[in-house]
């Protein structure tokens, strides 16, 4: 069992790695292949180069430093930069219906102690209530404006890379982990995710302290009842972001999924079976409490129970995720057009015909498939593409909505600069794929099961570029904690760009 989790994990992870890396290619022109392609490449022979002369002085200086000295610079350093980012360019989302939300309500929580102005939005889009009430104790204190929000995000984002310092340190030295998180931490889309509050940062918070619980917090202590309660309070954690972000799901089946190859890996009997049973049930009986907790305190947050809105019903149909998951021509993107034909107003189409309507539209959509599966191939690739292929979305959301008047040159060549950095990532994850790595139960198989559960998922349902911002970290730290496999490469050996 163990055996069957890690290899097909390992190369189906593989395999999704391949196919992002090819939709990078192809959403490149002709002649932006010529261009970047050659230039990339000698980038990243120079930076591998430069890392192998460098790695002496490097691991010297290291040695100079604490881990707690280590994490200090981190912090500071990615919390200075998200600090005077946010600050510089005092976002305002109120053009933006979802980025504008958390605002909204929690400037009506703090004024009334409920959301009385927009109870529909709220009722149909429960994450953003539970997003809202994730703010709300930063928000009593510091108030509920867009920089104030920018500056709590930019406070738990530098929190994020402090975990994950020690979570690599633990599996593949302190050197490694100091330059590659603080590197990460540094680059500029990542610096601008902070200034908006999506509720897809939740689930990576609350993914990044129960990783950091599962895999640096509980080596820490010998005391059973100190191990259980952290577990629990990292199932808490796990909880909220999953309130906030339905992927959190995949997150909660990744985890059962590597607890049951790690404990196939060791040997089995009645008593360790019985005590992984028990620790089971109340992990999970804690993360779905949390999540009935969060809900049940969103609920009491609004005045008004029943919707008023254009879409009716009393609740977003299911098929509406496969019905725009399945849209050939903007490639599982939501867009308007979807929406007014699945969703058309009381006039057009009467309530009670409402649900088939919406069914004859997923199966007419469906039949154009059936009728050439091809077609079908070719709109996978094009969403993995257009989701995938591009690192930028921080900034351009940013700029699209926040209203910031930043000259669109430099937009273009940042836009440029930070495709760059994405292709580089993940040709360096690429690298780090090594055979005899495949039947290793490791804090990368909980990653790499989330991530693959994630991408597999997205494949058939609504996509859009923010829903994956969080997994370039998780791809990059899951490349730190395998960094060791690519000074390993054979191919690098042989150009001389890693030690033999």
């Amino acid at each position: 069992m163990s055996k069957f989790i890690t290899r097909l994990t390992y190369w189906f992870f593989a395999f999704i790695s391949v196919w992002i890396f090819i939709g990078k290619v192809y959403v490149l022109s002709l002649k932006q292949m010529i261009i970047y392609i050659p230039t990339l490449a000698a980038v990243l022979f120079a930076g591998l180069l430069a890392l192998k002369k460098l790695k002496p002085y490097l691991k010297n200086i290291a040695k100079k430093l604490s881990p707690w000295q280590m994490a200090l610079a981190v912090f500071v350093l990615a919390f200075a930069a998200r600090l005077v980012t946010v600050c510089t360019l005092q976002c305002d989302f109120s053009v933006h219906e979802d980025l504008s939300a958390p605002h909204r309500f929690l400037t009506q929580l703090l004024e009334k102690g409920m959301i009385y102005k927009d109870t529909d939005y709220a009722l149909m889009y429960g994450r953003y209530v539970s997003l809202t009430l994730f703010c709300y104790p930063w928000a009593i204190l510091f108030g509920s404006s867009y920089v104030s929000l920018g500056c709590y995000y930019a406070l738990l984002y530098s929190l994020s890379y402090v975990a994950w310092f020690y979570i690599i340190k633990r599996y593949t030295g302190k050197s490694a982990a100091f330059y590659g998180v603080l590197f990460f931490s540094l680059l500029t889309p990542e610096v601008w995710l902070s200034n908006f509050q999506n509720h897809e940062a939740v689930l990576y918070f609350g993914i990044t302290a129960f990783t950091w619980v599962l895999f640096d917090g509980l080596p820490r202590f010998n005391n059973k009842t100190v191990k259980l309660t952290l577990l629990l309070l990292g199932g808490v954690a796990l909880g909220i972001g999953t309130s906030c972000n339905p992927m959190g799901y995949v997150a909660v089946i990744a985890f059962v999924l590597f607890a049951v190859a790690k404990l196939f890996k060791n040997k089995l009997n009645k008593a360790s079976v019985l005590k992984c049973a028990v620790v089971f049930l109340l992990l999970l009986s804690t993360i779905f409490s949390t999540m009935a907790l969060v809900s049940q305190l969103g609920n009491t947050t609004m005045l008004c129970t029943s919707y008023t809105s254009d879409r009716r019903g009393d609740k977003v149909t299911y098929g509406w995720s496969w019905y725009v998951g399945a849209s050939y021509d903007s490639c599982g993107v939501w867009n308007l057009l979807d929406y007014e034909n699945y969703f058309p107003t009381a006039e057009k189409v009467p309530d009670d015909k409402l649900y088939d309507h919406q069914l004859s539209l997923i199966k007419e959509r469906f039949a154009w498939y059936k009728e050439n599966p091809l077609r079908y191939a070719k709109h996978l690739f094009n969403k993995v593409s257009n989701a995938y292929g591009f690192y930028k979305d921080g900034i351009t959301r940013t700029n699209n909505y926040g209203d910031i008047n930043v000259s669109q040159k430099f937009i273009h060549l940042a836009s440029m600069a930070f495709y760059c950095v994405g292709f580089l990532m993940q040709i360096l994850l690429l690298l780090t794929f090594k055979r005899g790595e495949q039947d290793t139960v490791k804090p990368q198989l909980f990653l790499k099961l989330f991530i693959s559960g994630v991408f597999l998922l997205l494949l058939f349902i609504e996509i859009t570029p923010k829903y994956v911002n969080y997994l370039w970290a998780l791809m990059f730290w899951i490349t730190l904690l395998d960094y060791k496999s690519i000074f390993q490469n054979s191919l690098l050996k042989k150009l001389h760009l890693t030690n033999n």
